[in-house]
Parts: C-alpha cells; sequence; structure tokens
C-alpha cells in the first residue's frame, strides 16, 4: 500500500492528469485496500516528511516567473535596454536557476523561499 501511496504523491506532482486514488485501488491494488486506507497512508507519508514534498519543476517554474517578470520591468523601464549582454545574462541565470533545482538540500526548503533564491 505504501508504494501506491507514493505513486499517488508523485503523480499529483508530475502528471499533468493526476491518477485518482480510486483507479489505483482498483487496478495496482486489484482492490486488496480500501480508499480510505489509501488517503490514509498517503497522509502518513506526508506527515513522516513534515509536509515538506517540493517538485524540482515547481521551484524551477517558480524562479523563471520571477526571472520573466523582473527582465519586463527592467525593459518596461528602460525599452532600449535590449542587449546582448542582458539577453545572455538572462539565459544563464535561468540555466543556474535549472540545476540548482537538482540540489536535494534546496527541495527541503519552502519552494517560494528556493525561487527567490535561485532568482
Amino acid at each position: 500500500m505504501t508504494a501506491l501511496a507514493t505513486i499517488l504523491i508523485s503523480s499529483k506532482y508530475e502528471d499533468v492528469v493526476a491518477i485518482s486514488a480510486q483507479q489505483l485501488v482498483e487496478k495496482a491494488g486489484h482492490s486488496k485496500f480500501t480508499l480510505q486506507q489509501l488517503l490514509e497512508r498517503e497522509l502518513d507519508i506526508f506527515k513522516i516528511l513534515r509536509f515538506q514534498v517540493c517538485s524540482q519543476s515547481s521551484v524551477f517554474h517558480e524562479a523563471m516567473i520571477l526571472s520573466r517578470n523582473h527582465q519586463d520591468k527592467v525593459l518596461s523601464l528602460c525599452p532600449d535596454f535590449k542587449s546582448s549582454v542582458f539577453i545572455e545574462g538572462s539565459k544563464y541565470l535561468s540555466y543556474l536557476s535549472y540545476l540548482a533545482t537538482f540540489s536535494l538540500a534546496m527541495q527541503s526548503y519552502n519552494v517560494s523561499l528556493v525561487a527567490v533564491a535561485v532568482h
């Protein structure tokens, strides 16, 4: 049942359309467990992890939103400032932000804080 609960959790974070808990119970679990048991195990996992579950893609996504907002502000204040240095610097920061999301240590922090830090 723990395996099913971890699949459920990972699906919620990574899949565009998450697997339904009922589907997991019926198809993958062959109805050996109830829906309530699966949801309780999911909650147990979250409690053990102290709800510190973070998707690397969500950190990167949030950092990129902050970066894009910053770029838009700079360009709105200085419309003529489209130098290649600015564009290349933005690409470099995006790449560094992406690399930073692979750090397990960074994934233990709040997504919003990490996104600001890598931005």
